[in-house]
């Protein structure tokens, strides 16, 4: 284990240290994706579970710092870990448009199309026309698309 660890996350330090090891170790094994995808999974459920003492750790500063710390040591590791698997190997912006244009493709859309129904929505909403600007989000949704309101935008993405 390496660094200060504060003690209440010490059994979530050893699983974030040791999984890239245990997912080499179950790809050796006859090449056992299935127990590698599982170690995977712990190590998930562990940084989940420093994200959650993090957060409730708001008075006690030396708990924070580590949480922080072991947090940053878990994407370290879970990068190490999914690369043997070939899992994860794009920047999130690039996957996230590459996961978008499929989506898109599945199911039929056009993206100017959707960039016009969600500027007539801001537009309805903008004029007061609430009943408007809910009845163009109801299509979008039935067309598959969820609009993310946020202050002064909204984007959109197109759902599974």
């Amino acid at each position: 284990m390496k660094g200060d660890v504060p003690k209440a996350l010490a059994a979530q330090a050893r699983t974030i240290d040791e999984v890239p090891e245990q997912v080499l170790d179950a790809l050796d094994r006859d090449m056992n994706t299935p127990v590698a995808l599982a170690v995977l999974g712990d190590l998930a459920k562990a940084a989940n579970e420093v994200s959650i003492q993090h957060a409730k750790a708001k008075k006690d500063a030396k708990l924070r710092a580590g949480a922080a710390a072991l947090a940053e040591r878990a994407v370290a590791s879970f990068a190490k870990a999914c690369a043997p698997l070939g899992l994860m190997q794009a920047e999130p912006p690039a996957f996230a448009a590459r996961t978008q244009a499929r989506r898109l493709r599945i199911r039929g859309l056009d993206t100017k199309a959707i960039d016009a129904r969600v500027l007539e929505r801001s537009q309805a909403r903008a004029q007061k026309d609430f009943a408007r600007g809910d009845a163009i989000r109801n299509e979008l949704i039935a067309m598959g698309v969820e609009l993310l309101d946020g202050t002064g935008t909204t984007s959109w993405k197109v759902l599974l």
